[in-house]
């Protein structure tokens, strides 16, 4: 069961980079502030949500600056900012959309590596 676990580890790391990377490529600007793109931010965690991981919705352009201070400093006024943007109706679809159940598996993320090449 280990290794398995370790394989799917490894291929979860290599498309979340391969998610990064794709997008670094594109001419972004961050949705709190319009800054300098920095990477996508997951507004529903990665910890807390599997099936929203790779999903575009849920996938927020976002600059250093704001997701430092959306993380070390808890600031509300990131998110409020991009739900002001989105909104409601974006959230709601995003819950309805985590209420489905994956199961990622090495398969899984070799399709959402190739996706993003």
């Amino acid at each position: 069961m280990g290794k398995i676990k370790n394989k799917l580890a490894y291929y979860r790391k290599k498309a979340d980079a391969a998610m990064q990377e794709y997008y670094r490529e594109q001419d972004l600007k961050c949705e709190v502030c319009g800054g300098i793109y920095s990477c996508k931010h997951h507004f529903f965690t990665k910890k807390l949500s599997a099936v929203l991981r790779y999903n575009e919705q849920n996938l927020i352009s976002i600059c250093q600056g704001c997701h430092t201070r959306h993380h070390q400093a808890s600031d509300p006024r990131i998110h409020a900012k991009i739900l002001e943007n989105r909104g409601f109706e974006w959230h709601h679809n995003l819950e309805v959309e985590n209420r489905k159940i994956i199961k990622p598996s090495i398969k899984y993320y070799k399709t959402i590596i190739d996706k993003f090449k």
